[in-house]
C-alpha cells in the first residue's frame, strides 16, 4: 500500500494530515472486499455498469453524491489493482488471500476441490461466530453432507470480530450459511 501511495495521484480520495491512517484505511478496504469474495474483475464490472448509468442519466440531473461514489470506487479499484499487481510481482499474499485464493481455486478447479473434500472427512470449526463470509463460503465448498462431518462450535454472544468482517449471521441462522448443512 505504501508503494502505491507514494506514486499514486489521488483525485477524489484525500489523505489528510495522517497519511498512515489513510493508508491503513485503504488496506482495510481491500481486505474487506476480499473478505466478501469480491475480486477486482467483479469490482470492474460494477464500475462499468454504474459508469454507463452515469453517462445515460447525467442529462437527467444525476445527484452529485451518486457521481462522487462512482469516482471514489473507481479510485479504490485502481488501488486494488495496483496492490494485487505488486503482490503478484513479489510473490506475496496477504492475510485475506489465505481464504480468498483457495476459494477461487476451488471454484475454478473442481478436481482440486474434490481432492480436498475427499481428504478431510471431518471438519471442525471453533469460534464460528467470528467467521467472515469468505471463510463460511470456503467451508461450505469443502462440506458435502454425504462425504464429510462438520462440527461447528461458537457462541453468538461472544462475537467480537465484526470490525474484521465477521458475520454473526453465520452462527445465528445456519440457514444463512452458504452451504447445505441441514440435518447435521
Amino acid at each position: 500500500i505504501y508503494e502505491i501511495f507514494k506514486d499514486y495521484k489521488f483525485k477524489k480520495l484525500k489523505a489528510g494530515r495522517d497519511a498512515g491512517k489513510f493508508v491503513n484505511s485503504l488496506l482495510d478496504y481491500v481486505l474487506n472486499l476480499k473478505n466478501n469474495l469480491i475480486n477486482s474483475q467483479e469490482l470492474a464490472g460494477y464500475l462499468k455498469n454504474n459508469k454507463k448509468y452515469l453517462s445515460e442519466y447525467k442529462s437527467q440531473g444525476l445527484r452529485k453524491e451518486e457521481e462522487d461514489k462512482i469516482l471514489y470506487i473507481s479510485e479504490f479499484y485502481e488501488i486494488y489493482e495496483s496492490y494485487e499487481r505488486i503482490k503478484k510481482k513479489n510473490n506475496y499474499i496477504d492475510y485475506a488471500d489465505q481464504i480468498f485464493l483457495p476459494y477461487f481455486l476451488f471454484k475454478e478447479q473442481m478436481a482440486i476441490k474434490e481432492k480436498y473434500i475427499q481428504k478431510y472427512k471431518y471438519i471442525f470449526v471453533d469460534e464460528f461466530q467470528d467467521t467472515n463470509n469468505a471463510q463460511a463460503y470456503l467451508l461450505s465448498m469443502l462440506f458435502k453432507k454425504e462425504k464429510n462431518k462438520l462440527i461447528i462450535v461458537g457462541d453468538d454472544d461472544q462475537g467480537i470480530y465484526g470490525f474484521r468482517g465477521a458475520c454473526i449471521e453465520n452462527i445465528q441462522d445456519l440457514n444463512y450459511f452458504p452451504g447445505d448443512i441441514n440435518n447435521l
